[in-house]
């Protein structure tokens, strides 16, 4: 049973009473069995390990010990709370067995879960000894020592509750929480009424806990009344009920909500939805912000370094927070600074250039000795690595594939192995310092995790509706307003369902990546012939099974019945449900649109000869059509793909002389991506090298000339290496 005087969570009375039965599992904190075990003999100086006790009305607590060789003495469980204060002791019994496990009860109870730090002693002459290991430490030895070093084979757990029968007075309130009872109440009579309680003041007190039935008596409360000591000994049940507010139009603010938007984001209205139903949408003016780098990362203590901000185009001031509690302003991209101490410092830089426009990105610089910080980053990166691949298993196996795909951890420790074998060949400082650039220039993320997550009405991609996909499918067209607009009623009479929406991402260092949008759909449509229509090419979606789903023209559909569905697929993109555009719909002929009257045409006798004539024209002119169409297309998705042709070609001789080198593709394309370059541009210069068609079905009346092209402009970097920038 769990009393919280105030109901605010800060005060708990706990139900003391207990049994000698152990509940729950033992609390080792970070002492791991299965590693190299070493012996330590136990001195008067204790050894502590750091554990996590949950709720509890005492703890039996203990340790492994073999038994004495020489002289005797007693052994002591000493519990200390997290600032090392002292709480609890207890003294284990004397050894039956050689070696064996010592309990005792800590007569301690606590309301909640906390974090401890459990110690043993020795006192007299005994030799005893415990096990200890190394491998993962939150362990040290002497009282207030930082945990770390080593673990000791010492545990905790709690033991049952009893019946309840207790006292809340001043003095037990004292005992548990420092402070007396009617000074705690009277602190918050004079924060919550200011000490007017002629109206009637209300002192909550919260029960809780398992099932059970509870009986009070000699309930008294005390209190003075103009000077007049008075008295009563009732209690009353209380509900909270939210608050709730009836006005006229409100102003409301939103400067603190701290609403994000997705980078690439062509979303041209801001809508606020509450509890699923949207309250307003107010068309909104969105600035592209400035998308920037630092450098150095990677600085010497005591020296004068000039950090610079690069990657954007125009003039800024800038605004820099060093991570030790200094700062700077400059009126350009650039500041000076020298740490005075090593270690890793986030740095946080704020760009601002005219119209406004501003930037706020963290940086991680690591300061001090190359040699020592690139060991430090090499296994740190091992860790990260290792939590990367469990946090990855954590997945269903279609979403962890794609995650691995876009990230590719074996790529990254490919790298880092590479990366270490150089740190293990280098001989002087000019090794290590370029080796610890190559590593930060290694993106490793530090977890991967949800980002950003929420549910959505069906409805909420409205404004990105493209009629088009249900037009192809009904062959037939109108006016697109107008066909926008009938399916959104359609989906308001005939839909019910709803999206929940997960972004998955990579947490770096200094940025959060966007690596799928996951969704969710749950759809119940009235009628018995619908289609769910995707705003996303068939391509770039991976569905968690098969829900016959068919490609569009640069989108995908799958048919639905009256049928409740649930559909789940993930995008290797960063998209949101409103730009997504998702929509269901049945063939336009069952919307209720009217697309205007459709004329049968005159019959009349077929002509044979006139066809065959048209038919060759129109096929020659297909032909031609088609020509053009695909060269037209090929252009316009280089031209959106890369600003210039250098840059394409740089990126294809760069492929080309990496795969000389031995690197495979996935090592490739991880060095590429920490550079910056996209998914879809990495796959069209690999394909434009190997001579393969990139994008719609060609004819390949001028493939020959292309791959000429590809060879020419790579001799050009072979001969001018200095051409090939990145």
């Amino acid at each position: 049973l769990f009393v919280d005087i105030l109901n605010d969570g800060e005060k708990r009375v706990i139900n003391t009473a207990h049994t000698d039965t152990k509940c729950g599992v033992r609390a080792y904190g970070c002492f791991d069995s299965n590693s190299q075990l070493e012996e330590a003999t136990l001195t008067t100086n204790p050894y502590c390990e750091k554990v996590t006790l949950p709720a509890g009305p005492a703890y039996s607590a203990g340790a492994k010990i073999r038994n004495s060789t020489a002289g005797s003495g007693n052994i002591k469980i000493d519990l200390y709370n997290g600032d090392w204060e002292f709480l609890k002791g207890c003294t284990l019994p004397k050894h039956t067995q050689q070696v064996q496990e010592l309990e005792c009860n800590l007569e301690y109870s606590s309301a909640e879960t906390k974090e401890y730090y459990l110690c043993v002693r020795a006192e007299g002459a005994g030799n005893y000894k415990i096990n200890t290991e190394t491998s993962n430490s939150c362990g040290c030895a002497g009282i207030g020592c930082l945990a770390g070093t080593t673990d000791f084979e010492i545990f905790a757990q709690p033991l049952q509750f009893d019946d309840v029968n207790f006292v809340i007075d001043d003095s037990s309130f004292q005992n548990s929480n420092g402070i007396a009872l009617k000074d705690y109440i009277y602190d918050y009579i004079l924060d919550r009424y200011l000490g007017d309680c002629e109206g009637g003041c209300v002192i909550p007190i919260k029960y809780s806990g398992g099932g059970q039935t509870l009986s009070f008596s000699n309930v008294l409360v005390e209190y003075f009344a103009d000077d007049i000591l008075k008295s009563s000994n009732k209690m009353h049940g209380i509900v909270e009920e939210k608050a709730t507010l009836t006005s006229d139009s409100l102003l409301v603010g939103l400067e603190d909500a701290g609403f994000t938007i997705p980078e690439n984001t062509n979303e041209k209205n801001f809508k606020l939805y509450i509890q699923g139903e949207q309250a307003f949408s107010q068309p909104i003016n969105i600035s592209k912000s400035l998308t920037f780098d630092v450098n150095p990362r990677f600085v010497s203590i005591g020296i004068d370094t000039t950090f610079e901000a690069t990657g954007f185009t125009g003039n800024v001031t800038s605004k820099w927070a060093f991570g030790d509690e200094r700062e700077a302003i400059s009126n350009n991209n650039k500041a000076t600074h020298r740490y005075t101490e090593e270690g890793q410092f986030d740095m946080e830089v704020t760009l601002k250039k005219a119209g406004n426009v501003t930037s706020t990105r963290t940086f991680r610089i690591i300061v001090g000795n190359a040699e020592e910080a690139a060991n430090q980053t090499i296994k740190e990166y091992r860790d990260r690595i290792d939590k990367i691949k469990n946090a990855l298993d954590g997945y269903s196996p279609w979403i962890r594939n794609v995650i691995e795909e876009e990230i590719d951890p074996d790529a990254i420790e490919s790298e880092l192995d590479i990366l270490e074998r150089r740190y293990n060949d280098a001989e002087n400082d000019e090794n290590f310092t370029a080796i610890m650039l190559d590593l930060i220039d290694l993106k490793v993320p530090k977890s991967i995790n949800t980002s950003r997550s929420g549910q959505f009405p069906l409805v909420i991609g409205f404004e990105n509706f493209d009629v088009s996909y249900i037009e192809e499918l009904s062959s037939e067209d109108g006016d697109d307003e107008e066909i926008r607009g009938a399916i959104a009623g359609w989906m308001n009479e005939n839909v019910d369902g709803n999206i929940k929406y997960e972004e998955i991402s990579a947490f770096y260092d200094s940025e959060a990546e966007v690596i799928v949008s996951k969704f969710e759909l749950d759809v119940t449509p009235k009628s018995e012939e619908s289609y769910l229509i995707i705003g996303y090419s068939l391509a770039g979606v991976t569905f968690d099974s098969n829900y016959n789903e068919k490609s569009l023209e640069g989108g995908t559909y799958i048919p639905l019945s009256d049928v409740r569905r649930r559909v789940a697929f993930v995008i290797a993109d960063e998209i949101s449900p409103a730009e997504l555009g998702l929509y269901v719909s049945p063939l336009i002929g069952n919307l209720g649109y009217d697309a205007g009257e459709i004329r049968e045409a005159e019959k009349r006798g077929f002509n044979w000869g006139f066809f065959t004539i048209g038919m060759v024209v129109l096929l020659i002119f297909a032909f031609v059509v088609y020509i053009v169409m695909q060269e037209w297309y090929k252009r316009n998705y280089e031209a959106a793909l890369f600003k210039s042709d250098e840059d394409l070609y740089n990126l294809i001789n760069f492929i080309y002389n990496a795969r000389r080198t031995g690197l495979n593709d996935g090592q490739i394309k991880l060095k590429l991506k920490q550079s910056k370059w996209s998914a879809e541009q990495i796959k069209y210069a690999t394909k434009k090298l190997e001579g393969k068609r990139t994008g719609m079905f060609e004819i390949p009346l001028f493939r020959f000339a292309e791959r000429k092209k590809v060879r020419e402009e790579i001799m050009k970097r072979q001969e001018n290496p200095g051409r090939n920038i990145y």
